[in-house]
């Protein structure tokens, strides 16, 4: 039987003058995911340019589902850690480039805690409003059986999106 490629969890943004698209890529047999990086002139046609593969020990089984940004000039990327049930973690890196990201020191940034939850942080989103920028993120219920949406953090339009901001 032979795989069908997939992808998923698109996330495009506007960058130095084309769109950039960030999405889930599995390995084999859907293990050890990866996101892929396409690029476009025009939304339609788009051409593969770059992975970001695991690279960082909390990485070590995966990372998907990327969230992005632009900031200052560069691509913020939030994702999450892949495989690791209720340690996965949100995470970011920057780029200027794209194409090319360096892990934020502080990583994970973002992992809920409390009894309403089982420990487990994925699918961020960061959006600006009102002079704030909010980190959504998606987890469950402590038997795993209800999603939950919940913000993680808010922090101001200067931020670094370290932890401890």
């Amino acid at each position: 039987m032979i795989a069908r490629p997939i992808a998923k969890d698109p996330k495009v943004v506007r960058f130095k003058g084309r769109y950039l698209m960030y999405y889930s890529v599995p390995g084999r047999n859907n293990q050890n995911w990866s996101i892929g990086i396409a690029a476009s002139s025009d939304l339609v046609s788009w051409t593969k340019i770059g992975v970001l593969q695991p690279g960082a020990v909390y990485e070590k089984n995966g990372l998907c589902a990327p969230g992005a940004i632009v900031k200052d000039g560069k691509v913020h990327l939030f994702y999450q850690t892949y495989g690791n049930g209720k340690n996965d973690a949100i995470c970011h890196a920057v780029s200027e480039d794209g194409i090319s990201f360096e892990r934020n020191a502080t990583n994970p940034v973002f992992r809920p805690t409390g009894s309403w939850n089982c420990g487990r942080a994925i699918d961020a989103e960061v959006v600006a409003f009102n002079n704030r920028y909010f980190l959504y993120f998606a987890t469950r219920d402590t038997a795993y059986k209800v999603q939950i949406q919940g913000v993680a953090a808010t922090a101001s339009l200067n931020t670094a999106f370290n932890r401890s901001e």
